[in-house]
């Protein structure tokens, strides 16, 4: 099987584009090469996961969306800075992403105020969440009051987009093939 391992890190202080490019900008380029990405946080209460998925509380407002389009907000965690990277790609048709939270032994759809989903595999299409909603919605999760943060999550979340450009990846090949000829 394929190996995998942790090629880069981010150490503490470092602000959400050193995070992006350090973490998610490969997972993007091997979306665009066909692989289905999986981004997932995992770590103690109050460590950050939350934080670094989406940015603070807050950040994701109507209006950031909307002016997003002149940049990304420096505030913007590796979810929403990955969706937008991926929408802004040449040759880019749809994106489906879906975001689920990771509770004891139990998978919920953030998108859709925690509804339980299955998951299981299939030769084709790799992991499939059954159940799980596409791009868009509030997100919400299971929050506890704690001794180390009020805010804190204590569910680890996975977040796993799917890039379908097929079209677009298949006319560049013809059109290199075309260019040998």
């Amino acid at each position: 099987g394929e190996r995998f391992g942790y090629p880069s890190h981010v150490v503490t202080g470092s602000d959400q584009t050193v995070a992006f490019d350090a973490l998610a900008s490969i997972l993007i380029d091997r979306a665009r090469e066909g692989y289905n990405c999986t981004l997932m946080a995992y770590g103690q209460t109050g460590s950050g996961k939350t934080h670094t998925m989406f940015g603070p509380t807050g950040c994701l407002t109507e209006s950031a969306v909307q002016q997003a389009a002149a940049g990304i907000p420096a505030a913007w965690g590796l979810f929403p800075r990955a969706v937008l990277t991926l929408l802004q790609l040449e040759g880019v048709q749809s994106l489906h992403a879906s975001a689920v939270e990771v509770y004891q032994e139990s998978v919920f759809d953030l998108m859709d105020d925690r509804a339980p989903i299955q998951i299981g595999t299939s030769k084709p299409m790799g992991t499939k969440m059954a159940g799980a909603s596409d791009l868009g919605g509030a997100f919400s999760h299971n929050r506890a009051i704690n001794g180390m943060h009020p805010a804190s999550c204590t569910c680890h979340g996975c977040f796993k987009a799917q890039e379908a450009a097929k079209k677009a990846k298949e006319a560049a090949r013809l059109a290199r093939a075309q260019q040998a000829e």
